[in-house]
């Protein structure tokens, strides 16, 4: 008995990671590089993240001119107060990947360079 119990918590566990062995990869912002958004689509990344259901594990990809950008994740404390300073994680090299790194919620990400200015423009101003 002790032997069926064994195999049933055993399949349970193995039922419940399958679930998280299937990591989804999205590219942030659908067709639109990552960057500034332009004044014509100012809500770009706010209804792409709307349309895709980022779930935690799954990775996302920004794709933007190195020269000209770059993509920080930061916590929700530091995003709410648009402060880039220090931020979790920084990518720099124009084809970055992130995954979430807690179940706590969702870190956010945003371009550095220029943040004052150009990146967050739209929710900081």
């Amino acid at each position: 008995m002790a032997t069926l119990a064994a195999l049933a918590l055993l399949l349970c566990i193995s039922m419940t990671s399958m679930d998280g062995c299937a990591a989804a990869q999205y590219k942030v912002g659908g067709l639109d590089a990552w960057g500034v958004p332009p004044s014509s689509k100012p809500d770009v990344y706010v209804r792409w993240a709307k349309s895709v259901p980022v779930k935690l594990g799954d990775a996302l990809f920004f794709l933007y001119p190195p020269s000209q950008d770059s993509a920080v994740q930061l916590t929700a404390k530091a995003f709410a107060a648009c402060d880039v300073s220090d931020p979790l994680l920084k990518l720099e090299d124009g084809n970055s990947a992130s995954t979430s790194p807690s179940p706590s919620g969702p870190t956010s990400a945003a371009p550095p360079r220029g943040a004052a200015t150009r990146a967050r423009s739209s929710s900081c101003d």
